[in-house]
């Protein structure tokens, strides 16, 4: 900022140069800025192979490299429960980092276009008398007020996930504490802010968002629901996985699918529900997108096409 006043000083330019500068720079940060989002693009697979082909034909999980793999798979990887307390906890955690994949390119965007500004209310706007770093200060406090607005929001609005739930669902009303327990304590398949747990007598779901549970015994069938996600424009196609449950209960019909790595789709398919998976039935889907979404804490595997 005193170099901001200093080269202002000594430059000696016109107001309207000034101007000038100011938003010919905001206007070429604001469209540079879409860019800074390739860093969570990558390249997935060659242009030469085909995976989807093979995924519509149902030949693609009866593959000698990928059943290797996925006993790879099987062997480093053990059921487990939920490293949190509790359910509200869980979900509590799981909707924040939801959040954060969806709003961290409004904080690039706001980034470089505040500190212009920040840069224009100091030479122009500061008061007669008042310093530098008063004027750093009290701007500094606005910001840091709002990023704590913006993160108790997003948490009110998570402790609410599993009440908004029972609303909806008010058969269950009288079960809660056994759902919390079920959740706690099922085994649990956990890919960045998704997750599927399946206890005893319940099957629990979240994808960020959506907050699932039903019956073990009302499932009916559970399939494969993929997501080939095809940013325009460039070459970097990525294949998101879903396990998709379907079932049938005496009072509502319920169909979901989450996001899941392909190793623990299958692993959920061959362990606890065998009898209602087949391989054989895939859903493929098409989505184009203008980028991928931040995926937090590890990516799903992508198709596997040979023994790399």
């Amino acid at each position: 900022m005193i170099t901001a006043l200093s080269l202002r000083n000594m430059l000696n330019l016109s107001r309207e140069t000034e101007h000038i500068i100011f938003w010919g720079c905001a206007f070429v940060s604001m469209a540079c800025l879409p860019f800074t989002s390739i860093y969570d693009c990558e390249l997935n697979l060659p242009e030469t192979d085909d995976p989807e082909k093979m995924l519509r034909n149902g030949t693609y999980f009866t593959r000698d490299v990928w059943q290797r793999k996925y006993g790879e798979f099987r062997k480093r990887h053990q059921v487990r429960r939920i490293f949190l307390q509790s359910m509200t906890m869980d979900l509590s955690y799981r909707f924040i980092l939801k959040r954060l994949a969806i709003d961290y390119l409004a904080f690039l965007y706001l980034i470089p276009f505040l500190s212009l500004l920040l840069w224009f209310g100091i030479i122009y706007f500061a008061p007669s008398g008042m310093s530098t770093i008063s004027i750093f200060l009290i701007l500094l406090a606005t910001g840091v007020s709002c990023e704590f607005l913006y993160l108790t929001t997003v948490f009110l609005f998570s402790r609410s996930i599993f009440p908004k739930w029972l609303a909806e669902h008010p058969e269950y009303r009288n079960r809660a504490n056994d759902i919390r327990l079920s959740y706690s304590n099922g085994k649990a398949f956990i890919s960045g802010y998704s997750c599927v747990i399946i206890g005893d007598k319940y099957l629990h779901a979240f994808d960020g968002r959506s907050f699932y549970t039903v019956l073990r015994k009302e499932i009916q069938r559970t399939g494969w629901h993929i997501v080939r996600k095809v940013v325009r424009r460039r070459s970097d196609d990525k294949y998101l996985f879903n396990i998709h449950f379907s079932s049938a209960g005496q009072k509502r019909h319920e169909d979901f699918k989450i996001t899941l790595d392909q190793f623990q789709i299958k692993m959920i398919m061959d362990l606890l529900f065998p009898g209602t998976s087949d391989d054989n039935e895939v859903i493929m889907e098409v989505n184009y997108c203008s980028r991928h979404e931040l995926q937090l804490f590890g990516d799903n595997s992508q198709p596997v096409m040979d023994d790399e």
